[in-house]
Formats: structure tokens, C-alpha cells, sequence
């Protein structure tokens, strides 16, 4: 075969590797072996403009998953400025900021998506939270908390009075917590907060460790508030503790945070599963071995 005959299919074959790859607006590392989203069609269930805004946001996406963040915000501004009021864009404009260490750039772009029928509220909340937590800003976060109890409350797009929401992922020295918030007081012990250990699941009783803020009975009261809180730690099946009281009504989540934290010091072992359960050996008892191989 002549080498001339084989080169424009060499090329081709190339070509087509590296347009699937790349984009005219990025370019990414020869470590990265990322693809380039598909691109989109315009159809029945895809409108023309969804279309051209997916396909506009693809080199961003590209960018961040070769983990090259930088680049992934600056070409999320660029798409920005094409979609200034999309809510989707916003929030991804936002997440590749906060990725790449913008979080003061991401708080305005994370409250732009709060828009009538926005179905993102949810997710700009829990964001807005953790980047008041991560900047110690405390004040910022409560109000942030409100807003996202009362979106709770009032069953907003993505938020409903009946199911929690995501406050943090906590990381402790050894834990590990998800943690979400009751916007309305749940089930029969009226718990607000639950810190949940869920690398700590026991795979032998399927139980997940978990600490609880309660309140006292709301009915107890003429305004129907709670006159104190509790936190509850639950390391087993059956198992309780009182860890702390708050005798004048509902705790800032700092404080909170902090007294699980502080109660994770001590009594540690007690929240870590004990040994994995284990497989017992084939015997013709459990069925593992046939009565003939048995004998």
C-alpha cells in the first residue's frame, strides 16, 4: 500500500480524535482525557434555545473535567454574558467559581438564581450556606438558613415543608456528617437538625450513628415555640444519650456544630461500627454445601 493512499485517512482519523477532544475555546492539558460533551439537537423535547445554551456551556464543562478550574470560570463569564438571566447558567457560573477559590464572586451569581419559578433554590441555599460557613461569616448564614427554612415552609421549587434540607457535609477530624434541617419540626421528638455519620453505617445492623436537635413539645407553649432544645446522640440501635440542653430556645447552628463536634472527642468508639459481619462457612447446615460433599 503507498504511503500517499493511507496519509488522508491518517489525517482524518486524527482530526476527528482531537475535534472530539477539543473546542475553538479550549484546549485542554495533554494529561486530560476529557471528551467534549456531545453536542445538542434542537427537537421535540429540546427547544432551539436550550440547545444553543448547552452547547455554549460545553468547553466549560470540558475545562472542569480535566480539573483545570480556572479556565472552566473564565469561560462560564463568557457564556454569562450570552445568558445574563438563565438561572442554569448563573448557577453553573457560580459553582465554577466557587471551584475555582471565587467565592465572593459566586455569592451574587448564586442569589440571581433565586428568580419566580427558578427550580434551583434548593441547591443556591445549601451553596450560599457553605460558603458563609467556609468564610466564617455566621451572621450571613443564619439569615441564609431563614430564607431557606421559610422557601421550606412555603414549598418553593425544589423545597418542601415535608423533607429536609442539606445545611453542610461536615468534615471532623476522624467523621465525616451530612447534615440537614427540618424546616418544620419533624416527627413525634420535633427534630429541627440531624447530623448524620453516614461512613460510619454498621453493615451488620444496616444502623447509620446520628446526633438529633430536638425540641421541647411546641404545644406546650400559647405562641407554639419551643421553650429549649436538646441534642441527642445516637450511637446504636436503642441506644441514647443527652449530650446537651439549650435551655432559652433554639441554638445557632455554630453552636451546635461545635457541641457534636466536642461530644465526637470523647466518646468516639462508641459511633464506630464494631467488626464487619462476616460470611460464615459453607456447611451442609446453612445450605453452603451439598449433604454428599458434607460426608
Amino acid at each position: 500500500m503507498r504511503f500517499s493512499s493511507v496519509l488522508p485517512a491518517l489525517l482524518f482519523a486524527i482530526a476527528t480524535c482531537v475535534s472530539a477532544q477539543t473546542s475553538p475555546d479550549y484546549t485542554p492539558p495533554v494529561t486530560c482525557t476529557a471528551k467534549l460533551p456531545q453536542p445538542f439537537t434542537a427537537g421535540p423535547q429540546t427547544p432551539q434555545f436550550v440547545a444553543d445554551r448547552n452547547n455554549a456551556e460545553a468547553p466549560a464543562i470540558l475545562a472542569a473535567n480535566c480539573r483545570d478550574y480556572e479556565a472552566s470560570y473564565q469561560l462560564y463569564l463568557r457564556v454569562l454574558n450570552s445568558y445574563p438571566d438563565d438561572a442554569s447558567v448563573l448557577l453553573s457560573t457560580a459553582l465554577a467559581a466557587v471551584r475555582a477559590g471565587h467565592d465572593d464572586v459566586a455569592i451574587p451569581l448564586y442569589k440571581r438564581t433565586f428568580q419566580p419559578g427558578a427550580k434551583f433554590t434548593m441547591g443556591a441555599h445549601s451553596a450560599l450556606m457553605n460558603i458563609y460557613i467556609r468564610q466564617g461569616r455566621w451572621d450571613d448564614f443564619e439569615a441564609e438558613r431563614l430564607a431557606a427554612r421559610a422557601d421550606s415552609v412555603a414549598g418553593k421549587l425544589t423545597m418542601s415543608r415535608d423533607q429536609p434540607f442539606q445545611i453542610e457535609q461536615l468534615r471532623g477530624p476522624q467523621e465525616f456528617f451530612d447534615v440537614y434541617e427540618f424546616a418544620t419540626l419533624y416527627g413525634p421528638n420535633h427534630v429541627r437538625v440531624r447530623f448524620d455519620l453516614r461512613e460510619e453505617k454498621d453493615i451488620c445492623t444496616e444502623f447509620t450513628p446520628y446526633f438529633d436537635l430536638v425540641a421541647s413539645d411546641p404545644s406546650s407553649r400559647d405562641d407554639g415555640a419551643a421553650a429549649a432544645y436538646s441534642l441527642f446522640a445516637f450511637p446504636a440501635p436503642n441506644t441514647q444519650w443527652l449530650v446537651k440542653t439549650y435551655a432559652k430556645g433554639e441554638p445557632p447552628y455554630q453552636t451546635v456544630r461545635a457541641d457534636v463536634l466536642s461530644a465526637m472527642n470523647t466518646p468516639l468508639t462508641a459511633f464506630k461500627p464494631g467488626a464487619q459481619c462476616r460470611t460464615p462457612a459453607p456447611t451442609a447446615g446453612n445450605g453452603g454445601l451439598s449433604a454428599n460433599a458434607a460426608r
